[in-house]
């Protein structure tokens, strides 16, 4: 078997077998678990090809609605939750790959290794199922690739881009270079953390071409790539133009385009914390991070750093630059629920885990022989199996319809022409959602903390002539309807305000 074909069998072994346990655990449609507060607005945007919130999402928007019509099954958000799974998986195989990539590289491997295809495959194999899978069921990864949200796609850029910059490192080309821009520019759209790799991305051009006039045209074949895959940005405010029912920001004018790409209106969340907060977050991410791989991943982990150290420190510095980024982005932008921010950091330990791996069933393999490396490496796999099987239940969505059935009751109970004022992400992208599917397009749906901006009252009188606001810090809403508020727990019971 070529080592070609090996490599990429083995992406779609680990695909399938993450495909499959995702599958069983999908939610049916939108949801508020693992974070998935946004699912209702990202699938209203989906549906509707809107602008979705800051950074508006574009990849994410175009590549969804190509998705959504697949033949799939299910309504549109469960569409797109297969989207998030695919994701997810091609992410986990992507690293498989990664790791068998370095471990069959000249660079990558002692020069006692053995030649690809030889004798010594093998551990090299197990090594990058290992990582695979440890990526694909880490429970952040698993939470995030059953609900529609952007991070189990955006991780695929990710890993697409990792692999590439890797693979150009052991055998630079152009056209693979202005790939990886292409990767960057195109996964900014899915998951604007990939910025964070330009630090370790510099150091592997430089340490590959230096400072010389050979460095610079590398890095403009890579800005090319970059500028074409972040042209898809230009579809905010194309469609900004249109108004159309999901439109975060109106990007349509210079200023508010970049407002919405920069995410303008998140930025106090950097001013929150001071120094004295930013240890404890530090610990409590490293704790994250050891708890979705597990103390024997982190030694794994450690184990393959310190292996990577002396064959390949270019590699080894940019997978360590990305994750220590990762952890101090995590820890200065304290957003709600934004341990999903690690991420990347699991993406760059795995590959680490799967070197560690393979060093070690190479040493059973030298030293005892290959039944004692079929043994070491079963029982890493079933421990893996075990982990998994223990999961699930924390993971399991399949019957979870409480967001769905909540949008579609709440607009059944009004009135025609109602408005309805919400103020949870939850509540508004629920109903949101039911009415980018058709449902109730006469209810006018409001979220009272979006009041504040002038692109959101435009939009809504826009929309509904008849609406209209007073001025102040707090603008009030008037309409000649009948207005309704979301009250009680979790603000899911309905209260009449007024009957103008």
């Amino acid at each position: 078997m070529s080592n070609r074909l090996l490599n990429w069998g083995l992406v779609v072994l680990v695909m399938i077998t993450a495909l499959f346990v995702y599958i069983q655990t999908l939610a049916p449609s939108i949801t508020w678990q693992h974070g998935g507060a946004d699912s209702g607005d990202l699938a209203a945007a989906v549906a509707t090809l809107g602008v979705a919130h800051p950074p508006g999402y574009p990849t994410y928007v175009l590549a969804g609605y190509a998705w959504s019509h697949l033949p799939l099954g299910g309504d549109l958000a469960y569409r797109l939750n297969l989207f998030s799974a695919a994701g997810a998986a091609l992410a986990a195989g992507l690293t498989a790959l990664i790791v068998m990539d370095l471990a069959h590289s000249p660079l990558g491997r002692r020069n006692d290794a053995a030649q690809p295809g030889g004798s010594n495959t093998w551990p090299a194999v197990i090594g990058a199922v290992v990582a695979g899978l440890f990526l694909a069921f880490a429970p952040l990864t698993w939470s995030q690739a059953t609900i529609t949200e952007v991070y189990a796609p955006g991780l695929a850029a990710l890993c697409l881009f990792n692999w590439l910059m890797l693979k150009w490192h052991l055998s630079p080309t152009k056209l693979g270079l202005t790939a990886a821009g292409l990767v960057a520019g195109l996964g900014f759209g899915l998951l604007p953390q990939i910025v964070l790799v330009g630090p370790g991305l510099a150091l592997l051009l430089i340490a590959g071409r230096g400072l010389s006039g050979r460095f610079r045209q590398q890095m403009g074949w890579f800005l090319l790539g970059a500028a074409l895959g972040l042209s898809v940005f230009l579809y905010l405010p194309l469609r900004a133009a249109d108004h159309p029912f999901i439109n975060w920001g109106d990007p349509s004018t210079p200023a508010s385009f970049w407002a919405v790409v920069t995410a303008a209106q998140y930025h106090h969340y950097f001013g929150l914390l001071g120094p004295a907060d930013w240890l404890p977050r530090l610990f409590d991410s490293v704790n994250n991070l050891q708890q979705g791989l597990s103390w024997s991943g982190l030694a794994l982990a450690g184990l393959g750093g310190y292996v990577l150290w002396g064959r390949n420190r270019s590699v080894l510095v940019y997978l360590l630059s990305l994750t220590g980024l990762t952890l101090i982005f995590r820890v200065v932008y304290p957003a709600i629920g934004n341990v999903v921010y690690l991420l990347p950091a699991l993406a760059c330990l795995t590959v680490l885990i799967g070197l560690g791996a393979t060093w070690l069933l190479e040493k059973v393999n030298s030293q005892i022989g290959p039944a004692g490396m079929a043994v070491v490496g079963a029982s890493i796999l079933v421990t893996l199996g075990i982990r998994v099987n223990l999961l699930r239940p924390q993971f399991d969505l399949s019957d979870d319809h409480e967001a769905a059935q909540f949008g579609q009751t709440t607009l059944a109970e009004l009135p025609p022409q109602a408005v309805i004022l919400s103020g949870q992400d939850e509540t508004t992208f629920s109903l949101w959602y039911q009415q980018a599917l058709g449902r109730r397009p006469d209810v006018v749906v409001v979220d009272t903390r979006l009041l504040q901006f002038d692109w959101y009252q435009h939009h809504l009188r826009n929309r509904y002539s008849d609406l209209t606001f007073t001025t102040g810090v707090s603008p009030i809403l008037k309409a000649d309807r009948l207005i309704f508020e979301l009250t009680g727990e979790s603000e899911r019971h309905l209260s009449q305000l007024t009957a103008e």
